[in-house]
Protein backbone atom coordinates (compact mmCIF):
# COMPACT_ATOMS: atom_id res chain seq x y z
CA UNK A 1 0.00 0.00 0.00
CA UNK A 2 1.44 3.33 -0.97
CA UNK A 3 1.06 6.35 1.25
CA UNK A 4 -0.05 9.70 -0.06
CA UNK A 5 0.70 13.02 1.49
CA UNK A 6 -1.62 15.93 0.87
CA UNK A 7 -0.51 19.52 0.99
CA UNK A 8 -2.83 20.25 3.90
CA UNK A 9 -1.16 20.58 7.26
CA UNK A 10 -2.54 18.88 10.33
CA UNK A 11 -3.72 21.08 13.18
CA UNK A 12 -1.57 19.27 15.72
CA UNK A 13 1.74 19.27 13.88
CA UNK A 14 3.31 21.09 11.00
CA UNK A 15 3.84 17.80 9.15
CA UNK A 16 1.81 17.07 6.03
CA UNK A 17 -1.02 14.56 6.33
CA UNK A 18 -0.45 11.10 4.97
CA UNK A 19 -3.05 8.97 3.23
CA UNK A 20 -2.91 5.42 1.78
CA UNK A 21 -3.00 6.43 -1.90
CA UNK A 22 0.63 7.41 -2.29
CA UNK A 23 2.83 10.45 -1.99
CA UNK A 24 1.42 13.71 -3.31
CA UNK A 25 4.02 16.49 -3.18
CA UNK A 26 2.92 20.02 -2.40
CA UNK A 27 2.00 21.95 -5.53
CA UNK A 28 5.08 22.74 -7.62
CA UNK A 29 7.42 20.41 -5.69
CA UNK A 30 9.08 17.34 -7.08
CA UNK A 31 8.22 13.95 -5.62
CA UNK A 32 10.98 12.41 -3.50
CA UNK A 33 12.56 9.19 -4.67
CA UNK A 34 12.73 6.00 -2.65
CA UNK A 35 10.37 4.91 0.07
CA UNK A 36 7.09 6.76 0.59
CA UNK A 37 6.71 8.91 3.68
CA UNK A 38 5.45 7.19 6.78
CA UNK A 39 4.22 8.75 9.95
CA UNK A 40 6.28 7.83 12.95
CA UNK A 41 4.52 7.26 16.21
CA UNK A 42 6.57 7.94 19.30
CA UNK A 43 4.84 6.99 22.49
CA UNK A 44 6.48 8.16 25.67
CA UNK A 45 7.66 5.26 27.80
CA UNK A 46 9.02 5.75 31.29
CA UNK A 47 12.73 5.10 31.52
CA UNK A 48 13.79 1.87 33.16
CA UNK A 49 15.70 2.77 36.28
CA UNK A 50 17.86 0.75 38.55
CA UNK A 51 16.35 -0.07 41.89
CA UNK A 52 18.76 2.18 43.69
CA UNK A 53 22.35 2.22 44.74
CA UNK A 54 23.97 -1.16 44.20
CA UNK A 55 27.36 -2.71 44.62
CA UNK A 56 29.38 -4.41 41.88
CA UNK A 57 27.41 -7.66 42.31
CA UNK A 58 24.11 -5.85 41.65
CA UNK A 59 22.93 -6.14 45.25
CA UNK A 60 20.92 -3.31 46.74
CA UNK A 61 22.97 -1.19 49.09
CA UNK A 62 21.64 -0.55 52.59
CA UNK A 63 19.60 2.58 53.05
CA UNK A 64 21.51 5.22 55.00
CA UNK A 65 19.72 8.17 56.56
CA UNK A 66 21.51 11.44 57.10
CA UNK A 67 19.92 14.61 58.50
CA UNK A 68 18.93 17.00 55.74
CA UNK A 69 19.46 14.44 52.97
CA UNK A 70 16.52 13.27 50.88
CA UNK A 71 15.66 9.58 51.15
CA UNK A 72 13.84 7.40 48.62
CA UNK A 73 10.07 7.51 48.62
CA UNK A 74 7.97 4.45 49.42
CA UNK A 75 7.53 3.49 45.76
CA UNK A 76 11.30 3.48 45.27
CA UNK A 77 11.73 1.44 48.46
CA UNK A 78 9.14 -1.06 47.21
CA UNK A 79 11.02 -1.36 43.92
CA UNK A 80 14.30 -1.93 45.83
CA UNK A 81 12.69 -4.67 47.96
CA UNK A 82 11.30 -6.46 44.89
CA UNK A 83 14.60 -6.20 42.99
CA UNK A 84 16.58 -7.53 45.96
CA UNK A 85 14.26 -10.54 46.21
CA UNK A 86 14.32 -11.09 42.45
CA UNK A 87 18.14 -11.20 42.44
CA UNK A 88 18.31 -13.43 45.52
CA UNK A 89 20.08 -10.65 47.43
CA UNK A 90 19.23 -11.59 51.01
CA UNK A 91 21.65 -9.04 52.51
CA UNK A 92 20.16 -6.23 50.44
CA UNK A 93 16.66 -7.35 51.44
CA UNK A 94 17.67 -7.53 55.12
CA UNK A 95 18.97 -3.94 54.93
CA UNK A 96 15.52 -2.79 53.77
CA UNK A 97 13.37 -4.52 56.41
CA UNK A 98 12.32 -3.18 59.80
CA UNK A 99 13.19 -5.32 62.87
CA UNK A 100 9.44 -5.79 63.49
CA UNK A 101 8.52 -6.74 59.92
CA UNK A 102 5.56 -9.07 59.23
CA UNK A 103 5.46 -11.15 56.06
CA UNK A 104 2.09 -12.77 55.36
CA UNK A 105 2.14 -15.70 52.93
CA UNK A 106 -0.23 -18.57 52.18
CA UNK A 107 1.85 -20.80 54.50
CA UNK A 108 1.87 -18.48 57.47
CA UNK A 109 3.19 -15.27 58.97
CA UNK A 110 6.90 -14.56 59.40
CA UNK A 111 7.59 -12.01 62.15
CA UNK A 112 10.87 -10.20 62.70
CA UNK A 113 13.90 -9.55 60.53
CA UNK A 114 15.44 -12.99 61.20
CA UNK A 115 12.30 -14.81 60.05
CA UNK A 116 12.07 -12.47 57.04
CA UNK A 117 15.65 -13.32 56.10
CA UNK A 118 14.84 -17.02 56.41
CA UNK A 119 11.81 -16.54 54.14
CA UNK A 120 13.92 -14.63 51.59
CA UNK A 121 16.55 -17.43 51.53
CA UNK A 122 14.01 -20.07 50.43
CA UNK A 123 14.77 -21.18 46.89
CA UNK A 124 13.43 -23.69 44.46
CA UNK A 125 15.70 -26.45 43.18
CA UNK A 126 15.55 -25.63 39.46
CA UNK A 127 13.71 -22.30 39.41
CA UNK A 128 14.34 -18.70 40.37
CA UNK A 129 11.53 -16.35 41.37
CA UNK A 130 11.48 -12.90 39.77
CA UNK A 131 9.04 -10.05 40.28
CA UNK A 132 8.32 -8.03 37.11
CA UNK A 133 6.72 -4.79 38.32
CA UNK A 134 3.71 -3.66 36.30
CA UNK A 135 2.58 -0.78 38.53
CA UNK A 136 3.21 0.73 41.94
CA UNK A 137 0.32 2.53 43.63
CA UNK A 138 1.25 4.57 46.73
CA UNK A 139 -1.48 4.87 49.36
CA UNK A 140 -0.07 6.69 52.38
CA UNK A 141 2.58 4.46 53.98
CA UNK A 142 1.45 1.48 51.90
CA UNK A 143 2.47 0.62 48.35
CA UNK A 144 0.33 -1.74 46.30
CA UNK A 145 2.57 -3.44 43.76
CA UNK A 146 0.97 -5.14 40.78
CA UNK A 147 3.57 -7.62 39.61
CA UNK A 148 3.99 -10.66 37.45
CA UNK A 149 5.68 -13.36 39.48
CA UNK A 150 7.90 -15.20 37.02
CA UNK A 151 9.44 -18.59 37.71
CA UNK A 152 12.56 -18.80 35.56
CA UNK A 153 14.51 -21.99 34.80
CA UNK A 154 18.06 -21.61 36.17
CA UNK A 155 19.75 -23.55 33.37
CA UNK A 156 18.13 -21.83 30.39
CA UNK A 157 16.88 -18.52 31.76
CA UNK A 158 13.47 -19.12 30.17
CA UNK A 159 10.27 -18.23 31.99
CA UNK A 160 8.59 -21.47 33.03
CA UNK A 161 5.49 -19.91 34.56
CA UNK A 162 4.13 -16.44 35.16
CA UNK A 163 1.20 -15.28 37.25
CA UNK A 164 -0.18 -11.81 38.00
CA UNK A 165 -0.16 -10.90 41.66
CA UNK A 166 -0.76 -7.99 43.99
CA UNK A 167 1.59 -7.37 46.91
CA UNK A 168 0.78 -4.89 49.69
CA UNK A 169 3.98 -3.40 51.11
CA UNK A 170 3.86 -1.26 54.25
CA UNK A 171 6.70 1.10 55.20
CA UNK A 172 7.70 3.00 58.34
CA UNK A 173 10.88 5.00 58.87
CA UNK A 174 12.13 4.02 55.40
CA UNK A 175 11.93 0.28 56.13
CA UNK A 176 9.57 -2.52 55.13
CA UNK A 177 7.21 -3.36 58.02
CA UNK A 178 4.54 -5.42 56.22
CA UNK A 179 4.38 -7.70 53.17
CA UNK A 180 1.08 -9.30 52.23
CA UNK A 181 -0.09 -11.00 49.07
CA UNK A 182 -3.45 -9.84 47.72
CA UNK A 183 -5.82 -10.74 44.92
CA UNK A 184 -4.59 -9.78 41.42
Amino acid sequence: MALRCSSRVSRRTSRPRISRRGFAPPSGAAAPRGRPLRRRHHRHRPRQRRAGPADSAGRAAPLHRFPGVATPNDAELARQVLVALSHGDVQGFAALVHPDVEIHTARGVYRGSDAAGEWARKKYEHLERHFAVDALDVRGDEVVARVKTQYVWRETGLVGDEEPMTIHLGFADGKLVRWEYGEP
